[in-house]
């Protein structure tokens, strides 16, 4: 009995010593990060001149809409979407 007490014993410390280990161990690598500014996602010429659409200025025009709708501009498909929008907004500055 006092060997099945010191082998459960052995193995509980040995489980905690692992656990704790485990837990102070960032297996989770850590995000790079990333200047936005830099990250071109839409690039246009008018009247000659380029213009570039980064994705901070893309972000950046979704926060100033309302919460409701920058909700459903969230994920990449949205923001997919909202791209084209902003562009013809933009185009739309150029022409006036």
């Amino acid at each position: 009995m006092k060997k099945i007490l010191i082998v459960a014993t052995l193995i509980v410390v040995t489980c905690l010593l692992t656990w704790s280990l485990v837990q102070s161990d960032n297996h989770e690598e850590a995000e790079v990060e990333i200047d936005k500014k830099s990250i071109i996602i839409a690039e246009y010429k008018w009247n000659g001149e380029l213009h570039q659409i980064s994705l901070a200025e893309l972000e950046a025009a979704i926060a100033e809409l309302p919460t409701y709708r920058q909700q459903n501009y969230a994920s990449k498909k949205g923001k997919a979407e909202y791209l084209e929008t902003y562009i013809d907004e933009k185009l739309k500055l150029l022409q006036a």
